[in-house]
């Protein structure tokens, strides 16, 4: 019975070792980037009971998951051209301030990894609604990304390809 016990202990804790080597050491780049753009897209979302204090969360998030210099090209949007990504962050910030909801979704994605620089091939879903408004559109997009020194994925650009525009 001793035996068992310390049998099925060892084997629960070399399980545990190779769950946490998996996961810090073997996971593909592309599961990486994937994860990274669902993170993104969760950090600029909204739902309408948000506190003020998530919120602050998510937009430090937000800022450590993009580059120095980000590059945006997307029709509908305010903003465009190359910004800083305090600036970047900040206008997001500002923007959520004034929607009630705001849900960006992945639809589909593809993942092309060159070295240290990977781009997205995707499509985004966004719902955003305001009091008297609701938008829901689909954006056909190439989002870039780069790897930092500690091997850490940040976006670069977005830019809408025209395969979908209205």
């Amino acid at each position: 019975m001793k035996h068992t016990k310390i049998i099925v202990q060892i084997i629960l804790v070399l399980a545990i070792v190779g769950a946490v080597v998996y996961y810090k050491y073997l996971r593909s780049e592309t599961h990486k980037i994937k994860k990274q753009l669902i993170a993104l897209c969760d950090d600029a979302s909204k739902n309408s009971e948000e506190g003020n204090t998530s919120a602050a969360i998510k937009v430090v998030a937000m800022q450590n998951r993009l580059a120095d210099h980000v590059d945006i090209s997307v029709h509908g949007v305010p903003i465009s051209g190359g910004y800083s990504c305090e600036e970047l962050v900040s206008s997001a910030s500002r923007a959520r301030m004034f929607l009630e909801t705001l849900k960006i979704s992945v639809l589909e994605q593809d993942v092309t990894i060159d070295g240290n620089k990977a781009n997205i091939d995707c499509v985004i879903h966004a719902i955003a609604a305001t009091k008297t408004d609701r938008i829901d559109e689909n954006y056909h997009m190439v989002i870039s990304l780069v790897k930092d020194e500690h091997g850490k994925w940040l976006f670069t650009a977005f830019k809408e390809t025209d395969i979908m525009q209205k």
